[in-house]
């Protein structure tokens, strides 16, 4: 007879039905459609384990006996009928479950939760440290699977040793102990993220569980700090960030750097204050803006409020990001073939380079711009 409550139960017919199942059911992949990577995972609810598949084209959910009758092609009530006419309904059995649900599988240390991944396909591993303690409180592993999607294990420590599950509670932020010691912190999406500022002498912290799963973390660590938000250029990394900034907002104290919703509003006063700082402090002003929705690269009417900035600006040069390209550069040594992912538009100058173009490479890693020379011709 099967049983609703037996994880083993479900994954056994998943087996039968044709599905692959890898870490513990955490990662299966589909029988009921052509999955070609894992989109589908076990969970428990109310006492009840059910497989859910999370592909758009699929979507199947359901509990053992659903997937009996999805994989056989028969009725619901059929494969009740087959497995036991005592079967009481599926709300009156789980409200008089008395046996308990499976315990979560503990594995001895992380190097047999690795081996369970093949050593090439493991990318990265980050331990979220309790500054405290120093223990783990959380590890994420990053992989990529065999169709070279990126994937992320969740790992926590219990007694006895870890389990593939994130941990009960706030979750905590990445890189703690940096953020203790630190007046300015820059929050962005990723660990890898937060790597990259550390090389450059930045304090960072990220949430786990990437972008939307902001509110499932503990934000407290940035109280009374100067916080600077670095979203991913996406929408849904300017969404997460925006999540993340009604969070700080609400803690106590707290200095933030984020965007103002009007900034035109104030635009005239920002530009005379600016204008005074400059020549008090013998500085220069940067000011930074984006092109115009639809609009080319190359001169300054692509750029938002293009027209003010060429009326009061001394040098305006635009940075386009673009993929990789092969371009003719000019050198000391004379002409050469090059690739680059960055390009300068020098759009005026106070000096001779008005109309230039320079080639950059950047480096997502270190976040830096290495100049390459001017571009002759474009391939």
């Amino acid at each position: 007879m099967l049983n609703r409550a037996s994880k083993s139960d479900l994954l056994s017919e998943l087996k039968t039905a044709g599905a692959t199942i890898k870490a513990d059911g955490r990662e299966i992949i589909c029988p009921f459609h052509e999955d070609k990577s894992p989109s589908g995972s076990v969970y428990e609810k109310d006492g009840i384990f059910r497989f859910k598949c999370h592909a758009a084209s699929c979507g199947f959910c359901g509990d053992v006996f659903d997937v009996v009758a999805k994989a056989t092609g028969k009725s619901v009530d059929d494969v009740l009928k087959e497995h036991g006419d005592k079967q009481p309904p599926r709300k009156a059995q789980a409200q008089a479950q008395t046996k308990e649900p499976e315990p979560t599988k503990v594995y001895a240390d992380m190097a047999t939760i690795k081996a369970m991944l093949k050593p090439e396909s493991i990318e990265a591993e980050y331990t979220y440290t309790n500054p405290s303690t120093h223990a783990a409180d959380l590890v994420v592993i990053r992989y990529r699977d065999t169709n070279g999607k990126k994937r992320f294990w969740q790992v926590s420590p219990v007694q006895g040793g870890w389990i593939l599950k994130r941990p009960p509670g706030r979750l905590p932020l990445y890189n703690r102990i940096q953020v203790a010691e630190a007046k300015t912190v820059v929050v962005v999406e990723g660990e890898k993220c937060v790597h990259a500022l550390r090389r450059c002498g930045h304090g960072g912290t990220t949430s786990p569980m990437g972008a939307g799963k902001a509110s499932y973390a503990d934000w407290t660590p940035l109280a009374g700090k100067t916080v600077i938000l670095w979203p991913d250029n996406d929408e849904g990394g300017r969404k997460h960030m925006q999540e993340v900034a009604s969070i700080l907002e609400r803690l106590d104290p707290i200095t933030m750097a984020m965007p103002v919703r009007n900034p035109w509003d104030d635009a005239k006063m920002i530009m005379d204050e600016g204008k005074h700082a400059a020549e008090a402090h013998g500085c220069s002003i940067v000011f930074v803006t984006h092109m115009r929705k639809g609009a080319q690269a190359g001169d300054t009417d692509s750029l938002a409020g293009g027209a003010a900035y060429e009326r009061f600006a001394d040098t305006i040069i635009q940075l386009q990001r673009h993929d990789s390209h092969e371009s003719t550069i000019l050198k000391a040594c004379g002409r050469v073939q090059e690739e680059h992912n960055q390009t300068i538009f020098i759009e005026k100058a106070r000096a001779p380079g008005t109309g230039f173009r320079l080639a950059y490479h950047m480096d997502p890693n270190s976040l830096t711009l290495d100049e390459l020379g001017v571009i002759v011709k474009k391939k």
